[in-house]
């Protein structure tokens, strides 16, 4: 008889012990009262002693003022978790409760089962988990979704609206142009016949690359092909109006490399445009070179142009950033932005090296697979 009380008041210790180290409320009891629960039981709902909770549970749940958490609606007392674990049901419900002490709101998962003994319920056990910042961050995540989806709408319009507005005018110049080369190519210099040609194609590159733009801006997905870097250069510089004194050089033999070919044409005509616009040298020379270093092709634009000061480096990837305050220079501030961002829509990166009067070096680095 000793050794059978010895064994239960272990058992009793190892199961208290067992209780107090679990993380979540722990609570035993009944309809009547909480019989037994750990310290962070009492401390989830501000009470200081177990007597404190061995009162009815439709009184507990009045002090603590349990509601359904996507209503706010006061639980019934046949609705209380725990009181439904007593008579056979196991159940589980994420409830608001207001903690008596502070009055602060909690969001509680309240799981409960009964405490079965020779086919009889003998109590009811229920473990309850603080689940506040797990929902908040949830409504925040929501909210910030449905706030992106809006955006993505008003930016979906702005990009139809602009496509349109630039479209336009280059659908009247289009014609013009042909209609002055066809009624004066008897009078025009051979010359003149050739710059009309390359203005008329210049309009339809544009025009063309408008629209693939608008196209590749309302694809969910930006599809990846292989792209020979060698081409999408050729075409870009073809679309510049490089000035007589700056010379491109681009490395023969680049990579063909997977990434969206529209993107990529981006990255290039942004990153030239700066290193043309801003060329302060009357012999002006700019480089394409590229490099292979741990499975990605590191690419490089360099020129000899002004340079840049080091503090400015970070910042003028900023949206509206400029290290060139030159109002001569017409120019947005978002050239290089875009492309950080098209190079973080790849979990790649872009960044620059430079020297006052030295010039600048641009590098961005594409995955090899």
């Amino acid at each position: 008889m000793f050794n059978e009380l010895t064994s239960l008041k272990i058992q009793a210790a190892e199961l208290t012990a067992i209780i107090e180290c679990i993380p979540d409320a722990v609570y035993i009891g009944g309809p009547n009262g909480i019989l037994r629960a750990n310290r962070k039981a009492l401390d989830m709902l501000g009470f200081d002693t177990l007597e404190e909770l061995n009162q009815e549970i439709e009184v507990l749940a009045d002090k603590i003022k349990t509601r359904d958490l996507y209503t706010g609606r006061r639980l019934t007392t046949e609705e209380e978790p725990f009181y439904k674990a007593f008579f056979g049901e196991s159940n589980e419900r994420d409830v608001l409760i207001t903690h008596i002490k502070s009055g602060k709101e909690i969001i509680v998962r309240c799981s409960a089962a009964p405490v079965i003994a020779d086919g009889q319920i003998i109590a009811a056990i229920a473990i309850n988990t603080d689940i506040t910042e797990k929902i908040q961050y949830k409504r925040e995540l929501e909210s910030a979704i449905k706030k992106l989806k809006k955006q993505n709408e008003e930016l979906d319009k702005f990009v139809y609206t602009t496509s349109h507005d630039l479209k336009a005018p280059l659908n009247t110049i289009d014609p013009i142009l042909q209609i002055v080369k066809d009624e004066n190519k008897s009078v025009l210099k051979k010359d003149s016949v050739h710059l009309l040609d390359m203005a008329i194609k210049k309009v339809r590159d544009m025009s063309d690359f408008i629209h693939s733009l608008l196209k590749s801006a309302t694809t969910l997905e930006k599809v990846k092909e292989l792209v020979d870097l060698n081409k999408i250069l050729n075409k870009v510089i073809a679309s510049l109006n490089v000035p007589s004194h700056i010379n491109i050089f681009v490395r023969h033999n680049l990579p063909a490399v997977y990434f969206h070919k529209y993107s990529l044409m981006q990255i290039f005509q942004n990153l030239l445009s700066n290193a043309i616009k801003f060329m302060d040298k009357e012999s002006g020379v700019i480089k394409i070179d590229c490099r292979e270093s741990d499975g990605k092709y590191i690419i490089s634009v360099s020129d000899n142009g002004p340079g840049i000061a080091k503090h400015e480096l970070e910042k003028i990837f900023e949206r509206f950033g400029q290290a060139n305050k030159d109002p001569s220079k017409d120019s947005s501030g978002l050239g290089l932005s875009i492309v950080k961002d098209i190079l973080k829509e790849n979990n790649s990166s872009v960044w620059a090296e430079s020297e006052i009067n030295e010039g600048t070096t641009f590098y961005f680095m594409i995955s090899k697979s």
